[in-house]
């Protein structure tokens, strides 16, 4: 099996579909391309397709990750071509590689940054509460722990995710930038 990583963006358009929704796309995708895609072997054969990290919905990123099983070697240049002319808008290949290592995708991601974009009606009004939200925010970080929901396979456990956050940054964006999204490293 021939193994291609896909990096591809996921826009406005497609914020709202859910990770299993997404995978079906890029599933139909893969048939409308006519890639030979490698399928498991058995009663309910599926294509060989591993993607990183689920994003949240309403989210758009940059930066999503797919590796992706192919039945014989295919130039990866190719793969993104077709792929970008059978994805729906919102979905685009950005760039495609041979995968090199035998790991897991999920295993080599280190971390994600994320970008929350808040917008006011009045170009003044971040100027007025920048501070107050900037003390808020070094407040949240000094806290010792700070808990979180987490659904484990349908097991709602309770983590301390202080020890994920790394950094918290308060910055003034352009009016025309995007709301929110997601880069993995």
């Amino acid at each position: 099996m021939n193994e291609i990583r896909i990096r591809f963006s996921r826009g406005e358009e497609v914020k709202y579909i859910s990770h299993l929704d997404l995978m079906r796309t890029f599933e139909r995708a893969l048939r409308r391309a006519g890639l030979p895609v490698y399928y498991s072997q058995g009663f309910n054969p599926h294509p060989h397709l591993v993607f990183g990290l689920p994003l949240p919905v309403g989210v758009t990123s940059d930066a999503e990750y797919a590796d992706i099983g192919f039945e014989q070697e295919i130039e990866p240049e190719v793969v993104k071509k077709m792929l970008n002319l059978s994805l729906p808008k919102g979905l685009k290949i950005i760039e495609a590689c041979q995968k090199k290592e035998n790991s897991n995708i999920m295993a080599l991601v280190a971390g994600a940054s994320y970008n929350i974009d808040i917008f006011f009606s009045q170009a003044c009004a971040f100027d007025n509460i920048k501070d107050y939200i900037h003390s808020k925010l070094n407040e949240f970080l000094e806290l010792n722990e700070i808990y979180a929901q987490k659904n484990i396979r349908g097991d709602i456990k309770i983590i301390n995710i202080k020890p994920l956050i790394i950094n918290i940054e308060l910055s003034k964006v352009e009016q025309n930038a995007k709301k929110s999204y997601r880069n993995i490293y």
